[in-house]
């Protein structure tokens, strides 16, 4: 008799327009039941398999407050999406509404960077602005309360002689210091993703150096078991602070800095590329394997294997940028860490090629000049998650020359680094949001004035654009995998909810996403849901 579907790792991709915002959580299932079966009240239409019945209390606004085993906020988009991260948080039982101010110990939070469109946000998470309005000038003196303070806040050393004073990262600071002063533990992640574990004066890492350290690994918690063991989920940092770990040995490894581009500002200091100083890691749960870049670059050029319609347009084309290559160390790095295991064998994960990632998030919310071809034929993902919206400043994201190198109707092959290439099995790629066209306006250097231009937005065939994304492995299938034989296939389930993004612009244009089922799917599903069975 089949064993009903459950799905215990949950990878929510929030719809926060240009920005960033990823929620992964740990559930008991098994807990979600229980909360359904305590309304009163019983509802009716209540699912037989376990994997939908979070969903379904969503759906019908049952309560999931003690269902999260734990939760990884790895971003918060900009300022006016905290918000519905705050909603979010709730909505999936990650906070109690009814209890703030105390550290919520199941929960945490990771800052891939020190950009807007993905701390900001965050602001909103730490700490909640008194009644009567809101005074953006001074979280501290206009009397700021603590709302969620996190277990753990991961993210870059703050005194780094890198790290960048932006006009926005004072009130960031406040928030950050209020969160930490109610407890939340910080943990500095420093170049190639050590652990900072001292108080100690930052150097920027300008040469290759051994190292006999390992970077720094979250256990995050136990999936399904296995043989009376569950087995367990890791997140492993790859990359940061511009620099790469490379191992090289069974208990040593090499710190590769990445050159990067260096701009001058106004007043004669140095402006060091933030998007370079991302915090890459890879979430591994038996066979299955996710990858989160930040917005990290590669060259988008011929040197990163792009040719044709992947080569990242002129400089001037929205989408196009100037960053360090980071993929081109992060890469090879990947191959040497995330070994093939290529063979079926009893009691082994599955792994087809050496860097393969199940899922990957597209860098830098698919900008030209990242996921480059080289590294893609890297990680060989089944399913690509973008995170794009409308801007005021739009960027072009996500770019056709991201959407060509994806789409294997289109492109059919990846070449590789140092030769050869490999098959483009990309099942499908979920966008949160595209525009149909965007407007641009830019000085026309020649005609010395002004002039608007616009540009259209097309998505590859395999697009499917669905609001906020939950991307769940399927437990049987993690297990399935473990205990073959022969090929077996990795079963994911995505699902969406069309959310729209709360900006208002009037120099985009909306495009419609995929439409809602109505009624629900199973009582549960607003879009989808859509299972992939990744075939080897």
């Amino acid at each position: 008799m089949p064993v009903p579907d459950s799905a215990c790792l949950e990878i929510h991709m929030l719809n926060v327009s240009h920005g960033d915002s990823v929620m992964i959580i740990l559930r008991d299932v098994d807990k979600v039941k229980e909360k359904i079966d305590a309304v009163t009240p019983a509802l009716t239409g209540v699912p037989a398999d376990p994997i939908d019945w979070m969903p379904f209390a969503v759906a019908n606004d049952v309560s999931l407050l003690g269902t999260v085993k734990n939760c990884l906020l790895v971003d918060g988009g900009d300022d006016f999406v905290g918000d519905a991260i705050v909603i979010a948080l709730e909505e999936y039982g990650v906070v109690d509404p009814g209890n703030k101010g105390e550290v919520v110990e199941n929960f945490s939070v990771m800052v891939s960077h020190f950009h807007d469109d993905h701390d900001q946000g965050l602001r909103t998470v730490f700490v909640e602005p008194p009644a009567g309005g809101v005074d953006l000038k001074d979280i501290i003196k206009t009397k700021w309360k603590v709302r969620y303070p996190p277990k753990y806040i991961y993210c870059s050393p703050r005194k780094h002689p890198r790290t960048p004073r932006t006009k926005n990262m004072p009130l960031f600071w406040q928030a950050f210091d209020l969160a930490v002063g109610a407890d939340s533990k910080v943990v500095e992640i420093a170049e190639g993703g050590m652990q900072v574990l001292k108080a100690t004066k930052h150097q920027v890492l300008l040469a290759a150096k051994t190292t006999t350290k390992k970077p720094l690994v979250i256990e995050f918690g136990d999936g399904v078991s296995y043989k009376g063991e569950p087995i367990p989920i890791t997140i492993t940092m790859l990359a940061a602070g511009a620099a790469v770990y490379e191992k090289t040995g069974k208990d040593k490894g090499t710190l590769q800095p990445v050159p990067s581009k260096v701009k001058k500002k106004k007043d004669g200091k140095k402006l060091w590329d933030e998007n370079d100083r991302s915090l890459c890691f890879v979430l591994e749960y038996g066979s299955f394997r996710y990858f989160h870049g930040g917005d990290i670059a590669g060259d988008g050029m011929e040197g990163g294997g792009n040719t044709g319609k992947a080569k990242m347009p002129k400089k001037s084309t929205p989408g196009s940028g100037t960053h360090g290559d980071v993929e081109k160390i992060l890469g090879p790095a990947m191959e040497k860490s995330l070994e093939a295991k290529a063979s079926w064998a009893k009691d082994k994960d599955w792994f087809p090629n050496a860097g393969h990632c199940t899922v990957m998030k597209a860098s830098h919310h698919a900008s030209a000049s990242s996921v480059d071809t080289y590294f893609l034929a890297t990680v060989r993902p089944r399913i690509v998650l973008m995170s794009t919206g409308p801007r005021a400043k739009h960027h072009g994201h996500p770019t056709p020359a991201v959407m060509f190198r994806c789409d294997k109707a289109t492109n059919p092959t990846w070449d590789k680094r140092g030769g050869g290439t490999a098959k483009n099995k990309v099942d499908a790629i979920y966008v949160t949001e595209i525009t149909d066209t965007y407007t641009v306006t830019k000085k026309d250097g020649k005609k010395k004035k002004f002039v608007k231009k616009t540009f259209s937005m097309v998505p590859a065939a395999a697009t499917k654009q669905i609001g906020d994304i939950v991307l769940r492995p399927i437990d049987g299938s993690i297990v399935d995998v473990r205990k073959a034989t022969k090929s077996t296939a990795l079963r994911v389930q995505v699902f969406g909810n069309g959310a729209k993004t709360t900006e208002k612009t009037t120099n985009t244009k909306a495009r419609a996403g995929e439409p809602k089922n109505s009624p629900r799917e199973k009582g549960a599903y607003l879009i989808g849901p859509y299972v992939h069975t990744l075939d080897p």
